[in-house]
């Protein structure tokens, strides 16, 4: 998830299906489950909750296909941490679901492509780690992850 002003990786997917002409390969939620049968996607939707109910509903959705096939799949899902709403307890109480990694509000950063700066995050974030591969989370993943989110000082 991106949009043409925040995205960093050359394929992304938006929320706007006219993202495409800036760059976009197009809504996510319209985009055909043949593009997400292996390999490794980050989730950062914008943090509205229809939007992340949709868009959990379709990466459970994608694991179970995947599963079904013996393919290895992975969603690394980044999240504000609002645990009372039902697409985390969804993600959470999912078999797919390996880790939650927990970012401190005020601790970590999210760099805004727009201006070129880093802004500290005022609410925490979790990072959920699904798939379809028991250990696809080592420790050093893990702790590589957390690093991503600090200031480059």
């Amino acid at each position: 998830f991106a949009s043409p002003f925040n995205c960093y990786c050359n394929k992304y997917y938006s929320l706007f299906p006219h993202d495409r002409y800036f760059g976009s390969l197009g809504n996510f939620f319209q985009a055909p489950d043949s593009k997400f049968t292996t390999g490794t996607f980050q989730v950062n939707p914008p943090f509205i909750e229809p939007i992340f109910v949709k868009a959990t509903d379709k990466i459970i959705r994608l694991l179970e296909k995947a599963e079904m096939t013996d393919q290895k799949l992975t969603f690394v899902y980044i999240m504000p941490i609002w645990v009372d709403f039902p697409s985390y307890d969804t993600l959470i109480s999912s078999k797919y679901c390996y880790r939650i990694i927990s970012l401190d509000a005020e601790h970590h950063y999210y760099y805004q492509y727009q201006t070129g700066q880093f802004i500290k995050a005022r609410f925490g974030t979790n990072i959920v780690i699904l798939s379809t591969q028991i250990d696809i989370c080592s420790l050093q993943t893990e702790l590589k992850l957390i690093h991503a989110f600090q200031h480059p000082k």
